[in-house]
């Protein structure tokens, strides 16, 4: 009797269809990654885990420090609690004390340092005016209002020196200088004055040949009063035709 053969068959299933389609799409999801996003995630994965480490840390603490308040009496705790407030309480107000004298410090100080500026400038002015009086009264001038009047006139003229002289300026603050390059003197710059106008009943009468102020027509200057035995009141009345009582 002869042997039947029957045909042999793999135990491999050949895989078909579907699952063929699934295989390679997993393999290519395998390959999609690139090494940066690789890396990306394996920082993101480190971050994570010490973030997870650090939250944990902080929860030890946490009971530990439960741990530690569960032997206090309640009473006592909250006398601590009282007593940290009021301490945090009396440092503010302390704080604003200091706050409000320091104010007051630098509100003063500022105050002084105003009054200084304000008593400089005025002990200048004197300085400038005692250096004026003088060169005014070199050049002829008179004294009293009659200097007032020449100062308040030609003030701006002049500058206060270190030396407690004053010297000629023009408008522009520069010195003011004869020929030779020599500053001009104070007193031979105010004699200039003598026949000002106004400015020259300031000044003494001067005896001799050719002297003389010029009178003024409409007053009684036109009609050779002797304008320097007058006060300044007077003066100003004769020179704006005012009768001065």
């Amino acid at each position: 009797m002869s042997e039947e053969l029957t045909p042999q068959t793999s135990e491999t299933e050949i895989p078909v269809g579907g699952d063929v389609q699934a295989e390679t799409s997993a393999a290519e999801a395998q390959k999609s990654y690139s090494e940066n996003e690789v890396q990306d995630l394996l920082k993101a994965l480190k971050s994570e885990r010490e973030a997870r480490k650090q939250n944990e840390k902080s929860l030890k603490e946490s009971k530990s420090q439960l741990a530690q308040l569960e032997g206090i009496d309640p009473e006592t705790y909250a006398r601590l609690q009282a007593e940290s407030a009021k301490r945090a309480e009396l440092e503010a107000e302390l704080a604003g004390k200091v706050g409000a004298i320091e104010k007051s410090y630098a509100d003063q100080l500022s105050a002084a340092k105003t009054e200084q500026e304000a008593a400089a400038v005025q002990v200048h002015e004197l300085q400038k005016k005692y250096a004026f009086e003088r060169a005014f009264s070199s050049a002829g001038g008179r004294g009293g209002e009659f200097t007032d009047l020449a100062y308040t006139k030609l003030q701006a003229e002049f500058k206060l020196m270190d030396d407690g002289t004053v010297a000629v300026v023009d408008k522009a603050g520069a010195f003011v200088v004869d020929d030779k390059g020599k500053r001009v003197d104070p007193a031979e710059h105010l004699k200039q004055y003598k026949g000002h106008q106004l400015l020259g009943y300031t000044f003494q009468a001067e005896r001799g040949a050719g002297s003389g102020l010029v009178p003024h027509p409409g007053t009684s200057l036109a009609n050779g009063a002797d304008m320097h035995s007058l006060s300044t009141s007077e003066l100003f009345g004769q020179a704006f035709g005012r009768k001065v009582v």
